[in-house]
């Protein structure tokens, strides 16, 4: 799949955790703090829950069921019982809207 457009600037008003539905994909988690924006799956892989639904801690979203944690500029679980890694995808900017490549993101 090929780059996506995400949303708008605009639309954000950090600090906030959005979930974004992209057709033919998994929805992805935005994380928009401090000036920086940071994008991995949005389904914890231990629960199924949604981590825009979660608590940003510094740089960890912790999932609203069992309290587990990654780290959201790498994706890598912080905080049992999570284990695996989220994908994450690398965001860019232009022209005051934010995208992400579908087909490069980390596992």
């Amino acid at each position: 799949m090929p780059r996506v457009a995400l949303i708008g600037l605009a639309e954000l008003e950090p600090p906030c955790l959005k979930r974004i539905a992209i057709a033919g994909h998994a929805p992805v988690l935005l994380v928009a703090s401090q000036g920086r924006y940071h994008v991995m799956d949005d389904t914890c892989g231990h629960g199924a829950a949604s981590l825009a639904d979660g608590e940003l801690a510094g740089d960890e979203i912790l999932c609203p069921h069992h309290r587990g944690g990654f780290d959201i500029r790498t994706g890598a679980a912080t905080r049992p019982p999570c284990a695996q890694a989220q994908r994450r995808y690398e965001v860019t900017v232009e022209a005051g809207v934010l995208y992400i490549d579908i087909g490069a993101g980390d596992s």
